[in-house]
């Protein structure tokens, strides 16, 4: 079943997987196109009158997530119960698949056996209860993402043969659910801490040992004008993937929201480095774990690295060993919001956006915290991914950096409790859109 406004149930889900990342903002008209995708599909369960096609799945993940619908159904889950669906939501979210089974580290013993209908349809059900029972959206987005797969092309004949009943079921779960948090979502408006610009600093001071390691992206763009702009520039930039020519340009004026200078995506990294003076590397890598990355920072060897890969990449262990600290700036309130897209999840929960520094280790947004600042909720009218994220994320950088050239050192790191928090994964766009309609229209200044 394919539509042309709804993009994401369309096609074969499980062989040519959605990634869900930078999805496009479009308006209420999407989420009118989402909800007649759905209707759609429900109609088509309507008209199915055979009798269903018998279905078995006996893999061991299907066992487990039957025991789990039985055990949320009859009771609330136990701390040990919770940990295995949250274990299981992470890998569909990371795969966008359930595999027969898993070995101990939660790798597929069989990579090739992904495919039963049965478990999709299970998983459906038991995320629908625990969105229902809770008021964690991570529950939420998976099932949004699991319906994407189980109305998609290759995957709906199926569905309908098997049990239009049952479909019908999960749909109408999930369309109350999507139509309880537009009702009832909270967002914030007030001002979470003072945001009181930063001077800009006209005699520029390198900071010996550190380097910026940037991809190509908004983020990286919006830290090296940030650094420029205030004098704080590192020893070196060590370029990853391709960021075109930069010829040095006249210093941009930037746009400001609230006091924070909103990074120009016009300028690329590398034309700011040579406006200010910066030295730059480039690397044939397109991460900082491939080797030749790799080998240019055993010979620079800096003792801090302020980390700007691509969304998405995981530092290896063989890069985390280096002998440099990697400093991370992650859009969220850690420990409450480690992962991804985290700003969405906020705003859908009421809650300010945030930035928190951390030093990285092996685990995602696990490290150390060095500092956290809370941000006010952007206005609808500013384009959230790559130029709301990027800039506040700059201007803890900035805060964080003016205190250390003063001081020569970072404050001591403030461990992390590993069982606090929770982690998040790439928001299904009907979620990105919800938050987003419930943001104030306002004139950027």
């Amino acid at each position: 079943m394919t539509t042309s406004s709804y993009p994401y149930a369309s096609g074969d889900l499980l062989e040519n997987r959605n990634t869900y990342f930078y999805t496009p903002f479009g308006g209420r008209d999407f989420l009118r196109a989402w909800h007649d995708q759905r209707a759609a599909v429900l109609a088509a369960c309507d008209t199915s009158h055979d009798a269903p096609e018998a279905i078995n799945d006996s893999a061991p993940v299907a066992q487990t997530l039957r025991r789990l619908k039985a055990t949320i159904e009859a009771s609330p889950l136990s701390a040990a119960d919770r940990a295995m669906l949250d274990r299981i939501l992470q890998r569909f979210e990371v795969s966008k698949r359930l595999h027969d089974d898993y070995t101990a580290a939660w790798k597929p013993k069989d990579p090739a056996r992904y495919r039963g209908l049965e478990r999709y349809l299970l998983w459906a059900e038991v995320l629908g209860q625990a969105a229902a029972s809770t008021t964690d959206l991570r529950y939420l987005n998976g099932l949004l993402k699991c319906v994407d797969t189980l109305t998609s092309d290759s995957m709906m004949p199926m569905t309908a043969r098997s049990d239009g009943t049952r479909l019908r079921t999960i749909l109408e779960r999930e369309r109350n659910l999507v139509d309880r948090l537009a009702a009832h979502s909270p967002t914030p408006h007030a001002q979470a801490t003072s945001l009181l610009p930063l001077e800009t600093r006209p005699a520029p001071a390198t900071l010996p040992g550190m380097g910026l390691v940037a991809a190509p992206t908004a983020r990286s763009q919006a830290y090296i004008q940030a650094l420029a702009a205030s004098g704080l520039h590192p020893e070196f930039v060590l370029l990853l993937g391709d960021h075109g020519p930069g010829a040095p340009a006249a210093p941009p004026s930037p746009q400001r929201w609230r006091g924070i200078p909103l990074v120009d995506l016009n300028e690329p990294v590398i034309a700011t480095c040579h406006r200010a003076g910066i030295r730059t590397l480039t690397v044939a890598a397109s991460s900082v774990n491939d080797a030749p990355a790799l080998e240019a920072l055993r010979q620079l060897q800096p003792h801090t690295l302020i980390y700007s890969g691509a969304g998405g990449q995981i530092v290896s262990s063989e890069a985390l060993g280096l002998g440099a600290r990697f400093l991370h700036m992650h859009a969220g309130h850690i420990p409450d919001y480690r992962g991804s897209t985290t700003i969405y999840y906020a705003l859908l929960n009421g809650a300010p956006p945030a930035v928190t520094a951390i030093f990285l280790d092996a685990r995602i947004d696990t490290g150390g915290i060095l500092a956290r600042r809370s941000y006010p909720a952007p206005d609808r009218n500013i384009d959230i991914d790559r130029i709301y994220d990027a800039s506040i994320r700059a201007d803890t950088l900035i805060r964080l950096l003016r205190d250390y050239a003063t001081t020569g050192s970072f404050a001591p790191p403030s461990p992390q409790k590993q069982d606090e928090g929770a982690t998040y994964f790439v928001i299904h766009p009907v979620l990105k859109h919800l938050a987003i309609l419930g943001l104030p229209k306002h004139e950027t200044a």
